[in-house]
């Protein structure tokens, strides 16, 4: 793997995935795997990922490993058929459900959030081992986290850093820091394993608070951060008793990823 990436990834294949996965959950916190890549170009590439989904799945449940899924939509499928994309996740939550483990779908960029949103509800009144990932610097997230808070959905929240410049989008740091502020409070306070998604330490510090103010158990709500951000504060809050889960991804199409990283202005 180039080493550009090594920071951020945890290697090629599945295997290496499941190698940090186990450290990680030997120093107390849980993860979330993420195969890299997205816009997948055809049907047989969306599938053969799929497969890769199934078998990441298998050998979570055979290794005794604490660890999520989480899929971009557009690696299963989207941009090429919305069928062909609720084909490949079905597959994905079916097995993931038999195996006892959580699917989390990530959102990608703003065009692609109705669609997402829509595809998810549509799973979620089936299956209830799904979430969905919520982008703060979207404008229409404030429509969209009441409508799935209403339907008991589990959400993590995010700044974002699809940072498209366009009407759907708030580009604003601070405005987007004053989002994830409110949007965070909404989900402690919905107390539904809801996952802040998050290195502001600021943020963390006053969730902390507001946890405490409001006697809103620890094991009630999540942080989660990207694997190799802040290790020092994921064992710290780990160690103070909060659930962490570090995002876990994997695999050759590491590029974007990484750009993302680099990119990051929130």
């Amino acid at each position: 793997m180039p080493f550009l990436s090594r920071k951020y990834t945890a290697g090629e294949n599945i295997d290496d995935a499941i190698a940090a996965a186990r450290g990680i959950n030997l120093e107390g916190m849980k993860v979330i795997i993420n195969k890299l890549g997205e816009a997948v170009k055809n049907k047989e590439q969306s599938q053969k990922i799929t497969e890769e989904y199934l078998q990441m799945i298998k050998v979570i449940n055979e290794k005794n490993i604490l660890a999520d899924v989480s899929i971009k939509p557009t690696n299963l499928g989207l941009l090429i058929d919305q069928n062909l994309f609720k084909k490949n996740l079905e597959k994905i939550v079916q097995e993931a459900e038999r195996k006892d483990v959580f699917v989390w779908i990530d959102m990608e960029e703003p065009e692609l959030v109705h669609s997402t949103i829509r595809i998810f509800e549509e799973f979620h009144l089936k299956h209830k081992n799904i979430g969905i990932c919520l982008q703060s610097y979207i404008q229409r997230t404030d429509e969209d986290i009441e409508n799935l808070l209403s339907r008991n959905a589990r959400i993590r929240i995010v700044k974002g850093v699809y940072l498209i410049p366009d009407e759907a989008t708030i580009h604003n740091k601070n405005t987007v820091k004053e989002r994830m502020f409110k949007f965070s409070v909404m989900l402690l306070k919905n107390k539904n394993n809801h996952a802040i998604a998050t290195h502001d330490e600021e943020i963390i510090k006053f969730l902390k608070q507001i946890a405490k103010r409001y006697d809103i158990d620890k094991h009630s709500f999540e942080f989660q951060f990207l694997y190799g951000r802040k290790k020092k504060l994921q064992k710290k809050l780990a160690e103070e008793g909060y659930k962490v889960n570090i995002y876990l991804p994997y695999g050759g199409s590491w590029i974007n990823y990484y750009l993302r990283r680099l990119e990051e202005r929130f």
